[in-house]
């Protein structure tokens, strides 16, 4: 099934709407293949999350993406030019990056910073502070970056990056160090950007509560080629599925409450947990409302001493793939 999404990415990978083509992407350095022929395609107000641990390959397909590192072969097309070292396309066709590296003057303020950069990419400062005063930055504009905390230089980063009122945004690493309500508001602004510009992006993270933030398709790299490409809902829906953690009440056998869930129901997994409790997932449900309501019940008779029910996140489906595969 993981295969199936892999070869459905590279089929579409060429689609002519697509604003970003990889195509049979490679990178090898002497005999050590980093990057073993991926393909996808990033379509306008769409986003790419490259996931994988380290080594997988992502910095390194990230890096092709950019022209930051020279492919060994394949194609790149991206916003009708492929990106290289001698024609850089960041200006003339409006690309935003942000990497994992915070690119600051330190001895330099931050409202400095943004002065300068309104100036080269010809953007107005009110724009700057309406984006300083949202990201809730105003009270670091005269700081230097030495001043600044680590997730502080990464706003201001990102402020930078967005200055160009992008069509295209690349982000490595970019909201580490940056508190959950910060990064619900960078997601209004990618939305913003998505609907009036219909800006796409890519985004790599070893936060994978950030792909369900700003990422409707995620890619699994393992050793320098996709173990999948998946919709983030679709992956939650075909891959995931739902946990019933529950706590029975004293001499109510776990089977008893197993019986009842799964007559909603298919049980793919059961763990024992210290607290007595037991964490099932189930697949295929048929009625939630009605699995919900007879857990309440469960509860009410006295069966059930406590519950929860929930979808499974992504970082709970990626670590149950990587646990298999390895």
């Amino acid at each position: 099934e993981m295969q199936q999404t892999v070869d459905r990415a590279a089929e579409r990978a060429a689609d002519p709407e697509n604003t970003l083509h990889a195509i049979r992407l490679k990178k090898r350095y002497g005999n050590v293949s980093a990057v073993k022929g991926v393909s996808f395609g990033v379509k306008p107000k769409s986003s790419f999350g490259l996931v994988g641990a380290n080594g997988a390959g992502k910095t390194t397909t990230f890096g092709m993406l950019l022209g930051r590192v020279t492919k060994s072969s394949g194609i790149i097309n991206f916003l009708g030019i492929e990106p290289s070292y001698l024609s850089n396309p960041f200006i003339e066709k409006k690309i935003a990056a942000c990497f994992q590296t915070n690119a600051l003057w330190e001895d330099m303020t931050s409202e400095r910073h943004i002065d300068f950069f309104c100036e080269f990419l010809g953007a107005r400062p009110g724009v700057a502070r309406e984006l300083a005063r949202y990201l809730e930055f105003e009270q670091n504009l005269y700081k230097s970056p030495s001043q600044l905390s680590s997730g502080n230089k990464r706003k201001l980063c990102m402020i930078i990056a967005l200055l160009s009122n992008p069509s295209f945004m690349f982000f490595d690493e970019a909201t580490t160090g940056v508190d959950l309500p910060i990064r619900l508001k960078l997601k209004q602004i990618f939305d913003s950007l998505s609907q009036i510009n219909q800006t796409a992006s890519i985004h790599t993270t070893h936060f994978l509560k950030d792909i369900e933030i700003f990422c409707d398709t995620i890619g699994i790299m393992e050793k320098g080629q996709f173990y999948c490409v998946q919709k983030v809902n679709n992956l939650k829906t075909e891959f995931g599925g739902y946990f019933v953690h529950f706590i029975p009440a004293d001499g109510v056998p776990h089977q008893e409450i197993e019986q009842a869930v799964s007559g909603f129901g298919e049980i793919k997994k059961r763990t024992e947990l210290n607290d007595n409790g037991m964490l099932l997932v189930v697949r295929n449900v048929k009625d939630h409302i009605e699995l919900f309501q007879n857990l309440v019940e469960l509860e009410r008779s006295g069966k059930l001493k406590s519950f929860m029910y929930n979808q499974l996140s992504v970082e709970d489906i990626y670590v149950d793939i990587v646990g298999k595969r390895n």
